[in-house]
């Protein structure tokens, strides 16, 4: 715990350099920045409950035949990273290379994505305390779900067709990318006629995708008991913070309307959580997409104090996640272990390199 604490401290370093707009070393603050979570994730050991599972998968990929077997079970994106590399480079680089590659493509997307962003660093630092050890140590797929979703939002104003290739390569690496698509169509800016065929278009493609994936769905609906409302129960603190984060977006000028609409989805699905886990998922990537929003023009002006009122609830977002994230890597070993549940062994803390890991034969 204490590496991550020492690495967290020279990040946030880094990202206030690179937030002060007129340092010429900005661009080379960004870049080591970049450099070292591409590394502490590509790099990584026996760290992240995926990363065994992942790893298993990989060494399952002997022919096309259990390919396609993947491509029945989990949606396509990350298998067809994974196959094409292990026939070209298993044997130099084992399935710690595919890592690397894997985390310098996740880097690659989340660099492009925000590079246009007012309040970069900010939201970088935010990404880094909540997001980043979840999204690039364990949930791959998810992941690369919401930063070609971030891709597809930065390009929008400039261009509808790249805004759809980016969400259609989002919705092919998770599932949960539908929640994104109210997001997408209001944020398009194209005439009615052609918001009605992409709707009938989407509709056709989620029903190509259900009649294919039907199997998958139908399990993780079984496998996450989604129909269970027995267990339903709504904490203080869940409708503290949304009261208030609606109280202070209703008192700021100029939200967008995909902004409300995020809002409104993330609200949706943090009361899902309440009798159901697994609809965590869902609002931490909708979680990811407000903070998106929140950081993407100039909200406040710290050295003058000036701020739209919205930005008190999102930093309210920001410190309640990041308390339940530092908590949950802290204690996450003593859980798993008390619980019967997962790998302890695959941990967050304590940190190791790929030389490490007792399931690895190859390596860099």
């Amino acid at each position: 715990m204490i590496f991550y604490f020492f690495i967290t401290i020279l990040l946030f370093s880094i990202l206030y350099l690179a937030s002060r707009k007129k340092s010429k070393y900005q661009s080379i603050c960004y870049f080591l920045f970049f450099a070292i979570l591409f590394l502490l994730a590509g790099l990584r050991g026996d760290v992240g409950q995926d990363t065994y599972s992942y790893q298993l998968q990989y060494d399952s990929l002997i022919d096309l035949e259990n390919l396609f077997l993947q491509l029945r079970n989990a949606e396509p994106v990350l298998y067809l990273i994974m196959y094409p590399y292990k026939l070209i480079f298993d044997d130099l680089f084992g399935y710690t290379g595919f890592l690397l590659v894997i985390s310098f493509l996740q880097i690659l997307l989340l660099s492009y994505a925000t590079k246009n962003m007012y309040h970069r660093s900010f939201f970088l630092a935010v990404y880094l305390t909540i997001f980043y050890l979840q999204f690039h140590f364990n949930i791959l797929r998810a992941s690369f779900a919401v930063l070609f979703f971030l891709c597809s939002l930065r390009v929008m104003s400039k261009s509808s067709h790249k805004s759809i290739i980016f969400y259609i390569l989002a919705l092919c690496s998770h599932l949960s990318s539908l929640i994104f698509l109210p997001i997408l169509l209001c944020s398009l800016k194209i005439k009615l006629r052609y918001y009605m065929f992409f709707v009938i278009l989407f509709i056709l493609v989620g029903v190509g995708g259900f009649v294919i994936f039907g199997d998958l769905v139908q399990r993780k609906v079984e496998n996450y008991d989604l129909l269970n409302l027995s267990a339903f129960e709504i904490p203080l603190g869940v409708v503290c913070i949304l009261l208030i984060s609606w109280f202070s977006f209703f008192c700021s000028e100029n939200i967008s309307l995909e902004f409300y609409l995020t809002l409104l989805l993330f609200s949706l699905a943090l009361f899902a959580y309440s009798f159901s886990d697994i609809a965590y998922r869902v609002y931490y990537i909708l979680l990811v997409v407000l903070f998106y929003f929140s950081f993407e023009r100039k909200v406040f002006n710290i050295s003058s104090f000036k701020f739209e009122p919205h930005i008190l609830s999102v930093f309210l977002l920001c410190l309640w996640f990041s308390f339940f994230s530092v908590r949950f890597i802290v204690n996450e070993k003593y859980l798993r272990n008390l619980n019967n549940d997962g790998l302890p062994e695959f941990s967050y803390s304590p940190y190791s390199l790929y030389n490490s890991s007792k399931y690895r034969t190859k390596g860099v």
